[in-house]
């Protein structure tokens, strides 16, 4: 295959400066990077992190591409299949090879490219691909549970997610996950794996931060201009699913306004949202596609209005979380 480019042993060898162990979305990192909980030094690792050299990031395709996600305006991400594993390419950005079972990672940045920037795109883009590699659905939303129940919150980009996920956690809810949700099917139920710490907010929800008690989440700046906060966590790695929301954000509604989907419209929807859109691979795509069909058939999926800000409020957060089940 012209251009098959595969990982290279060496920079991912078993020891780098400044590498930790950490658990991340139910997987065990050894990364430079810091991604969620720390472990014990020398604990064992689902995946390895390295980073390569500094190098300019590629034009040609290396091989067939396995996922893209591009607006009319901007091309974002392109997922190849190589020879021996998977390029990961983020367009003017860099790059991240990973070996076919997910195993390894070197990132590769491109000339500019901010470290901080290769730890966001690995705690998304690259992790919901390692999470896709092991065989789950991957959607792209955020999650938390209230009252015992979980509540998945869908949508694309800047459709209110996180934002949602974050008035939640203010008003007493704990996060389960933001940005990747992995989703399994285990005996009659459907269920949310693994763990995030943070939620990282746009500049227009950076005040939610401050609806939460005193003293607040920890927060941190971003290295793609958000605000990372860190609320109350879930106590379980394994989440039953009760409802998923698709918001609708609305600045004139006072209230909360919800509507159920029927089943078929339900899996239009989910299918648009996955995390890693545009999979051609097919085990990847039936994964996501069996979960989310029968997922609408067994779990409430609805529409919600909910008001907006800015200013913020947490004042419909009970009613929309226990109109779902949750107390």
């Amino acid at each position: 295959m012209s251009g098959t480019r595969s990982v290279p042993m060496a920079a991912a060898g078993l020891c780098q400066a400044g590498a930790g162990m950490w658990r991340h979305q139910g997987l065990d990192f050894e990364s430079p990077f810091p991604l969620g909980e720390p472990l014990p030094p020398g604990s064992p690792v689902d995946v390895v992190v390295r980073v390569g050299g500094t190098k300019p990031v590629g034009v040609e395709a290396p091989g067939p591409v396995v996922a893209d996600y591009a607006t009319p305006d901007r091309s974002f991400y392109t997922v190849y299949a190589t020879g021996d594993g998977y390029l990961v390419r983020f367009h003017g950005q860099c790059e991240f090879l990973v070996n076919a079972d997910g195993s390894k990672v070197v990132c590769e940045p491109g000339p500019g490219c901010d470290e901080g920037i290769l730890a966001v795109l690995l705690v998304g883009t690259v992790t919901a691909l390692l999470l896709c590699l092991r065989g789950y659905a991957v959607l792209h939303g955020s999650a938390v549970t209230w009252a015992g129940q979980t509540v998945l919150f869908a949508g694309h980009s800047g459709s209110g997610k996180t934002t949602l996920a974050a008035l939640c956690c203010a008003a007493g809810a704990q996060l389960v996950t933001d940005d990747v949700v992995p989703l399994t099917r285990a005996g009659d139920g459907f269920f949310c794996v693994g763990l995030s710490r943070e939620l990282r907010l746009r500049d227009a929800a950076r005040v939610v931060a401050g609806l939460f008690p005193s003293p607040g989440p920890a927060c941190r700046p971003t290295a793609d201009g958000r605000l990372a906060i860190r609320p109350p966590a879930a106590d379980n790695e394994a989440n039953l699913v009760s409802a998923v929301v698709l918001p609708r954000p609305d600045r004139e509604a006072r209230g909360v306004s919800m509507a159920v989907v029927s089943p078929a419209k339900a899996v239009l929807l989910l299918l648009a949202n996955a995390r890693i859109p545009s999979m051609v691979l097919a085990p990847m795509q039936a994964a996501y596609f069996e979960v989310v069909a029968d997922l609408a058939q067994q779990v409430p999926v609805v529409e919600a209005i909910v008001p907006w800000g800015p200013p913020f409020t947490t004042a419909f957060v009970p009613g929309l979380l226990g109109s779902l089940g949750g107390g």
